[in-house]
């Protein structure tokens, strides 16, 4: 298949398309232009360049940001334990537990968080 690319001025695709051909810009021959990733592969002395150091970075990146909001609405979803608590409805055993936990998720939000600055 037949595509112009769109790329930053350090190479990297912000775009393709194939219909309709732009002229003037430069025409590349590719088999699946649907693997391009873009924001990540460049183009290099004429050639795309998968940049998989940086994409796997990023899919990390955003499995750290799902598993921070999947804690967070455990942390939601606990807080009424805290309202039981206060109203003598849990017992020492289940609340010490309970606060053990919610420390724990958060102490993991904070790592978590700290290495997806």
């Amino acid at each position: 298949m037949k595509i112009n690319i769109q790329a930053d001025e350090g190479g990297v695709i912000r775009s393709w398309t194939s219909f309709p051909l732009k002229e003037g810009e430069p025409v590349f021959e590719i088999k699946n232009p649907y693997r391009i990733r873009i924001g990540f592969d460049k183009v290099v002395d004429g050639k795309i360049v998968h940049d998989e150091a940086g994409y796997k970075a990023a899919l990390e990146k955003q499995v750290k940001r799902v598993r921070i909001q999947f804690l967070k609405s455990e942390l939601a979803k606990s807080d009424y334990k805290a309202l039981k608590r206060l109203e003598g409805e849990l017992s020492d055993e289940e609340w010490e537990e309970t606060k053990r936990q919610r420390r724990e998720w958060r102490d993991e939000i904070n790592r978590l968080e700290e290495e997806t600055k």
